[in-house]
């Protein structure tokens, strides 16, 4: 078989699966089986593949056919510039998060003047896609990167390593638990699971190969972002930046939680458009960030 055949094998296989995504979904698959970029694929059409790649790209092809998420099939995500490795243990990596880390690079930025010392803690860390992103815009800080399972904590270390971080500390932690007690916190972000039962039964179906105990929480999906919440004054020196990413109508009930423990905080929404590629995309609530004064 050569590469245009399997091209256009793969993308009607996957179209009629209902994969919206179906010609770039092929040409990534096969761009992994090859290990070559879209250049070559497209600049050789008539190569012929292997008996091994021809199979390897089919097995794939099947895969993605029953909606596993292509990120899961190659091991790895784009995120702000970076491939970060992931797997079955981890949530993909999304634009959202990606919008929170710009919003928050500015304020960090200006907040980092003029202090010695500086700590980030990103709880809940997953793959370490935001620890390892910050790590390297803000390599004079000192971050923390939290979480519940060892098995997560595996994949960040490898993208660490890949990345070459070295100012990321490793923490198996449930939230803020076994962080030392002494610690003062200048910024704390953290994308926790938000999901309520409801809103995750009408996700789409790549979702349920993702880890639900990585997405859906108690309480409407504000469970872990009350109990996060709930611990942070001991680590809040003068003040401490917050920064969550949040389903849109959890907003405004995160919001009054804050205000009514810390009355003095400056609560903004962070903010992107519903549907980047419509004209009448509506800009919607993905997140909250805070200043936090004592």
């Amino acid at each position: 078989m050569i590469i245009k055949d399997a091209l256009k094998k793969g993308t009607q296989t996957l179209e009629d699966a209902g994969i919206k995504t179906a010609p770039l979904d092929a040409e990534v698959l096969l761009m992994h089986t090859l290990n070559a970029p879209r250049t070559k694929l497209l600049a050789h059409p008539k190569r012929k593949l292997t008996k091994k790649q021809a199979s390897r790209f089919d097995s794939l092809i099947k895969k993605r056919k029953i909606h596993i998420p292509i990120a899961y099939l190659t091991s790895e995500k784009e995120f702000y510039g970076l491939k970060i490795i992931v797997s079955q243990d981890v949530l993909i990596p999304r634009p959202e998060t990606e919008t929170i880390i710009e919003y928050a690079k500015n304020v960090i930025k200006k907040d980092t003047k003029n202090k010695k010392h500086y700590c980030i803690a990103d709880v809940g860390t997953g793959s370490g896609a935001i620890a390892v992103t910050l790590g390297k815009l803000f390599p004079k800080t000192t971050i923390i990167a939290s979480d519940i399972s060892k098995k997560v904590l595996s994949v960040v270390k490898a993208n660490l390593d890949k990345h070459t971080v070295s100012n990321v500390t490793i923490l198996l932690s449930d939230l803020l638990k076994k962080y030392p007690k002494d610690l003062k916190i200048n910024t704390v972000i953290a994308n926790l699971p938000y999901l309520s039962e409801d809103v995750y039964l009408d996700v789409q179906p790549e979702i349920h190969y993702e880890p639900k105990e990585a997405l859906v929480a108690k309480n409407y999906g504000l469970y872990f972002y009350e109990e996060l919440i709930e611990s942070l004054e001991p680590f809040i020196d003068k003040k401490m930046l917050l920064f969550l990413e949040i389903d849109p109508h959890q907003y405004t009930a995160l919001k009054k939680l804050i205000t009514k423990k810390y009355p003095k905080t400056k609560i903004a929404p962070i903010e992107a458009l519903s549907s980047p590629k419509r004209k009448n995309a509506k800009k919607i609530k993905i997140g909250l960030a805070a200043t936090i004064v004592r």
